[in-house]
């Protein structure tokens, strides 16, 4: 079943077809209504160029907050927004996530991926309360 969450076709095409547009459009999905939060990737593509994990991870973050400050904003809360997606761009779970469960397994990904078991390991119950005590206790600093 196709996506249908914008009133924009190309944009609910790039939710269905690019993994990266997808996750961002969930970080923006807090406090907008679901249609802008999940254009919000189609929109930022347009804005970029194209949207690259790669580009975004080490982006200026002041140019970055620019593109989402662009009107009309992205979202809200641009300046924050523009920090969670950078963020999302470089964090090593992100590239788990998309190998594990995506197949989106570019050259030397593994080097780069969470080496701990993180939710892209979680297939069950037993192994998502496996996750959780992971996240606990990296929080407790064991």
């Amino acid at each position: 079943m196709p996506i249908v969450w914008t009133d924009v076709p190309e944009a609910n095409q790039l939710l269905e077809t690019d993994h990266l547009a997808l996750l961002i459009g969930l970080v923006l999905d807090q406090q907008v209504k679901m249609e802008k939060a999940f254009r919000g990737p189609y929109d930022l593509k347009q804005r970029l160029g194209g949207l690259d994990v790669r580009e975004i991870a080490t982006m200026d973050p002041d140019k970055l907050v620019k593109v989402f400050r662009e009107r009309p904003a992205l979202h809200r809360f641009p300046g924050s927004m523009a920090a969670r997606v950078q963020a999302l761009c470089q964090v090593k779970i992100l590239i788990a996530v998309l190998a594990k469960k995506f197949d989106v397994k570019p050259p030397g990904w593994e080097k780069h991926a969470a080496n701990w078991h993180t939710v892209a390991d979680v297939d069950s119950e037993e192994s998502m309360a496996h996750a959780r005590e992971v996240k606990r206790e990296m929080k407790a600093g064991k």
